[in-house]
């Protein structure tokens, strides 16, 4: 049994340094909020102020099926939930699947439906 080997990378295949930290800066740029100063989440309003739309960076809740905060809001006010942090509209997720406890505070599942797995 022989081992084939594997053929050279052709010169004009291979990323330079440059190339390199320009797409990892690019990356890093998506992922700042500064990056999307204005963006406007439209048709999501913040029940924290009411404000609608959201503009800049909206934090949804990863528990309560409808319940989102402004940026202001997310640093001032309390809320008992995990966000999730969205900077781009039209990235929010269409639905997120949580796994609760019973012992979580002011948790109401959206389903009021116990699945017992043996039946």
């Amino acid at each position: 049994m022989t081992i084939e080997q594997s053929q050279p990378i052709k010169e004009d295949t291979k990323m330079t340094t440059n190339q390199i930290e320009s797409t990892y800066k690019a990356g890093l740029a998506y992922m700042n909020e500064a990056y999307y100063p204005n963006e406007q989440h439209t048709s999501v309003q913040c029940d924290g102020c009411n404000v609608n739309p959201i503009i800049g960076v909206r934090y949804k809740c990863s528990i309560c099926k409808d319940f989102d905060f402004c940026q202001e809001c997310e640093e001032n006010k309390n809320h008992p939930h995990a966000f999730l942090k969205i900077k781009k509209s039209g990235t929010a997720p269409k639905s997120i699947f949580t796994v609760i406890d019973e012992k979580m505070e002011e948790v109401k599942p959206d389903i009021d439906l116990d699945i017992n797995i043996n039946d």
